[in-house]
């Protein structure tokens, strides 16, 4: 009965330290991106703050772009720990297609535990060609999350990590915030 409520009192704090943790991003991000209003500053210190705050070894930040008027795409404004030989910088994609697309389309975030059960998915189909992501990401867990404000879809973050079953919930919450 002891080892039981001990274990119970271990899993509450750990939740409450997740929590904390993302209190602390939370006012972190707001005193790094307070002040600054230009896109590619705020793109630059967020990415930062993610990758000194949680530690994720790759991930990507997508921004929604009009494209003559009718079609839409996300832009490629920033990449921590992925090759430009798999992405570059300002390639495009179109929304709805590969996860990154869709989840710009249906405004829900994804999680997949295991990318080796999911080999079908595509991360994203650059609309400009110059990477071939066909075995970026197949190992692993990911994690996609739109960027929402006032009801619209901004873009989207991306998150990648060789181990699997990293990415629940909480991440989601933590992200969306």
């Amino acid at each position: 009965k002891l080892e039981e409520t001990l274990f119970k009192l271990e899993r509450s704090n750990e939740r409450l330290n997740g929590k904390v943790q993302a209190q602390e991003l939370l006012m972190e991000a707001a005193h790094r991106l307070g002040g600054t209003l230009q896109r590619e500053s705020v793109v630059e210190r967020l990415a930062n703050l993610v990758q000194e705050k949680l530690a994720w070894p790759q991930f990507a930040v997508f921004l929604m772009e009009t494209k003559n008027q009718d079609r839409f795409a996300l832009k490629l404004v920033a990449a921590i720990g992925i090759s430009k030989d798999i992405i570059s910088l300002h390639s495009q994609v179109l929304i709805g297609e590969g996860i990154t697309g869709i989840v710009a389309q249906t405004g829900a975030p994804l999680i997949i535990a295991n990318l080796e059960k999911e080999k079908s998915l595509k991360l994203w189909e650059p609309q400009n060609r110059e990477a071939d992501s066909q075995e970026f990401g197949k190992t692993g867990s990911l994690m996609a999350v739109p960027m929402i404000h006032k009801g619209r879809v901004l873009g989207v973050f991306v998150f990648l990590h060789p181990k699997i079953n990293i990415f629940d919930k909480e991440h989601v919450d933590l992200i969306s915030a």
